[in-house]
C-alpha cells in the first residue's frame, strides 16, 4: 500500500487500515565518517501485520471527521497547555502549537465529511 495514499485516506476518512508484509528502511551509509550513499533495505515481515491509522482531525475517535469533531473542538476552544483541562483538550490542538484556536477549528472543518 502506498504510504501517501494511506495518509490521505486516514486524513479524509478519519480512519484507514493497513496490512504490511514488508518494510523499506532508508538510511545513509557512513564510511570513514563520511556519508557515501543513501541505502535502502527491505525487511520481509514473518507474517503480515495489520494496523489502524487514524486522522488527527477525528477528535472523538469515531473513525469519521464530522460535525461531532468540530463541536468537541469548539468545546475546548481557547484551552491551552497548562490549563487544568489540557489533558483532554489537547486532542483538539491538531497543529500542535499548545492552544486550541481558530487555526485548529479551520483545519478540522477543512477535513470535515458531511
Amino acid at each position: 500500500m502506498d504510504v501517501g495514499k494511506l495518509g490521505l485516506d486516514a486524513t479524509k476518512l478519519g480512519y484507514a487500515k493497513a496490512t504490511l508484509t514488508a518494510v523499506n528502511v532508508y538510511g545513509i551509509d557512513i564510511v570513514n565518517g563520511m556519508a557515501t550513499s543513501n541505502s535502502r533495505k527491505t525487511a520481509i515481515l514473518p507474517s503480515s501485520v495489520t494496523t489502524d491509522v487514524f486522522s488527527i482531525y477525528d477528535i472523538n475517535g469515531d473513525h469519521v471527521v464530522n460535525g461531532a469533531d468540530l463541536s468537541l473542538a469548539f468545546y475546548y476552544y481557547q484551552s491551552k497547555a497548562g490549563d487544568s483541562n489540557w489533558e483532554l483538550a489537547k486532542v483538539a490542538d491538531v497543529n500542535g502549537d499548545g492552544v486550541v484556536d481558530m487555526i485548529d477549528l479551520v483545519a478540522i472543518y477543512a477535513n470535515y465529511i458531511p
